[in-house]
């Protein structure tokens, strides 16, 4: 049954200490990875620093390379898993559930049939606000969600997964987006800076700001792994100090004024970003392997690098799928022949591999299943001739937002079929996506939430 309550935000209050967010293993931002350097293949690299003890800021670029004093370990040498951090995460503590970007929460339990709206959030966002998409999370039982400054206040809303009750945990005059939480802090953009927070008071820890100089947009959200908290924006990575937000490493150079805020994909303690070719380590910046191609919009799945392949196009929309063995870097398969990706956060249930792709004489969109090995499709189903913004999945089901439409509904991952559809009686475009227990909490362009079971 729907509770008709829409929760009004108070001013901050004292909250009770939240529940310690992560899974034991996964302290620290978890140890995911090998603690061993790996390798330089293609590009000459700097000098190897084996301890994070030496935190000079590292600008590395391919065009001025330094020569090394040792020769780093081989990419075929290391012992990879291809499994990104957080894959096994019951919470959903980023945009794309994971560091692999898989959009995939396999301990979640979404609505099975037409949902029911356990509560609703009013977030009273504008239209030009900046904030097209507004992320939701939820960790140990609590929804977050941004809230646009308001008479010069806004932040981070804290909201009751259950009753729908919130409160403001953190107030700033500053725009506070793409937040992520990991162990216990919340790791923010902070108008142009990235910041830290404390997850269970709201107390800022540090404030990051000048990373890359005069920006013309966002960056990316700040991933935390294993000590070091990683953004980028178009072909520029950073690796900040998880604890004091010091500037650990950059790849890249801040050129292009409209460059897209890529989120970096990270396993094994290795970094790639779309709009670059190289690998990096991910506690040093120092490259260690090169994938085959030009890969836009990457999620690493099941031992895969996935995305748009670039080879010899000219821009992001015309790309094919393309999917690169993490232990190799070699090239699996390549689809479609007769369609393009349009598909820039995808998924997969199990063996199957979902995204977007049109036919562009046509413009005609389609949601696709691919065998998430060969390539090969396995079924294709036409919904609008705009494509969904986020496909994510449980074990079960595949859920679709539309950023146009306001339009949510779930699909049967073996054929396709629609099992239900949910339209708000809204049309604020932009959608954000969380999915963890037994609730999915979609959200539009101006921070409404609805909470669905």
């Amino acid at each position: 049954m729907e509770r008709s309550q829409r929760p009004t935000l108070t001013r901050r209050r004292a909250l009770k200490t939240l529940a310690t967010a992560g899974l034991i293993g996964l302290a620290g931002c978890t140890n995911e990875g090998s603690d061993t350097p790996s390798s330089t293949l293609s590009e000459t690299v700097g000098t190897h620093r084996t301890t994070r003890q030496h935190t000079e800021t590292t600008t590395r670029d391919p065009t001025t390379p330094e020569q090394p004093s040792e020769q780093p370990q081989a990419w075929s040498e290391l012992e990879l898993s291809g499994t990104p951090a957080y894959h096994d995460d019951p919470n959903w503590r980023m945009n794309g559930h994971d560091t692999g970007l898989t959009f995939h929460n396999p301990h979640a339990d979404g609505p099975d049939s037409e949902p029911m709206v356990r509560w609703t959030f009013e977030g009273e966002g504008g239209p030009v606000d900046t904030h097209k998409y507004y992320q939701p999370l939820i960790v140990d039982g609590t929804v977050y969600v941004t809230v646009v400054p308001k008479d010069g206040t806004g932040g981070l809303a804290a909201i009751d997964a259950e009753t729908g009750e919130s409160e403001m945990l953190i107030e700033t005059s500053k725009f506070l987006r793409r937040p992520t939480i990991f162990d216990g802090t919340i790791y923010t953009l902070l108008g142009d800076s990235v910041a830290a927070f404390d997850l269970s008071d709201g107390t800022q820890l540090w404030e990051a700001d000048d990373l890359l100089g005069p920006l013309f947009g966002p960056l990316s959200e700040p991933v935390c792994v294993d000590g070091v908290v990683v953004t980028g924006r178009g072909s520029v990575i950073l690796g900040l100090d998880a604890a004091t937000g010091e500037k650990l490493w950059q790849v890249g150079e801040n050129k292009t004024l409209q460059a897209a805020a890529y989120i970096p994909v990270i396993a094994d303690g290795m970094v790639a970003q779309s709009d670059r070719r190289s690998v990096y380590d991910l506690q040093t910046g120092e490259q260690r392997g090169e994938l085959p191609c030009l890969i836009a919009y990457q999620s690493i799945n099941d031992g895969l690098v996935i995305g748009w392949d670039l080879s010899g196009e000219k821009n992001l929309g015309t790309g094919k799928t393309i999917a690169v063995d993490w232990n190799t870097l070699e090239k699996v398969w390549t689809k479609p022949d007769n369609k393009r990706s349009i598909s820039k956060m995808s998924t997969s249930v199990g063996n199957t591999y979902l995204s977007v792709e049109e036919i562009e004489e046509e413009t005609t969109v389609f949601i696709v299943a691919r065998d998430l090995t060969t390539g090969e499709q396995i079924w294709q189903i036409r919904r609008q001739d705009t494509a969904p913004t986020y496909i994510t999945t449980d074990g079960k089901r595949a859920y679709c937002a539309y950023s146009f439409h306001n339009d949510f509904y779930a699909l049967d991952p073996d054929d396709g079929s629609v099992q239900w559809e949910f339209s708000p009686d809204d049309d604020a475009a932009g959608t954000g996506i969380a999915l963890a227990d037994d609730l999915l909490v979609v959200s539009d362009g101006v921070g409404n939430l609805w909470a669905l079971e």
